[in-house]
């Protein structure tokens, strides 16, 4: 049986990667907010939180932007609710009490990721072209995965060898 994370993340991937029309974002957020609540919980508080959520749909004169979750009356995507956040970017006491050891530049650096992740979930009409419909070819996607775990090592190393170079002078 399929976990209700699986599922969620199952959803989000087949909706993110489609222009969807007008017509049809209500029975998308009736199954992106049924996928939600597989995952999260069937407490009423909850269940509350997932009611206002829905798969919205941004315009200009060219046509979709882009489409994601978001709060629903408001017609808010949560990834732009939460880069608003990202807007006051000095690490709160709260986090530093919590976790004493992050530094601003960390703090910084994971609002950022977890901005990232909220995007990947979202339509971006500029992204149509690579997106190719959601069809993954595995096989380029491998050697892709391969490449980028090269240039991460090699970035690495460079950081460790100007830091050595550095203590040198």
């Amino acid at each position: 049986m399929p976990s209700g994370k699986q599922i969620l993340l199952s959803v989000l991937q087949e909706i993110s990667q489609h222009n969807h029309k007008n017509n049809e974002l209500a029975s998308v957020s009736d199954k992106m907010r049924s996928a939600l609540c597989l995952h999260c919980s069937t407490s009423g508080e909850t269940m509350m939180k997932i009611r206002q959520m829905g798969w919205l749909s941004q315009s200009n004169e060219s046509g979709v932007v882009k489409q994601g979750l978001g709060i629903s009356k408001p017609n808010v995507f949560l990834s732009d609710l939460f880069s608003e956040l990202m807007e006051d970017d000095v690490l709160p006491e709260r986090i530093k009490k919590r976790f004493p050891e992050l530094t601003q530049e960390e703090y910084s650096g994971g609002l950022d990721i977890i901005w990232f992740l909220l995007s990947a979930f979202q339509y971006w009409e500029e992204l149509k072209g690579v997106e190719n419909e959601g069809v993954l070819d595995k096989k380029e996607s491998e050697r892709l995965l391969k490449a980028s775990s090269r240039q991460l090592k090699l970035f690495g190393e460079d950081i460790l060898n100007g830091i050595q170079n550095s203590e040198n002078i």
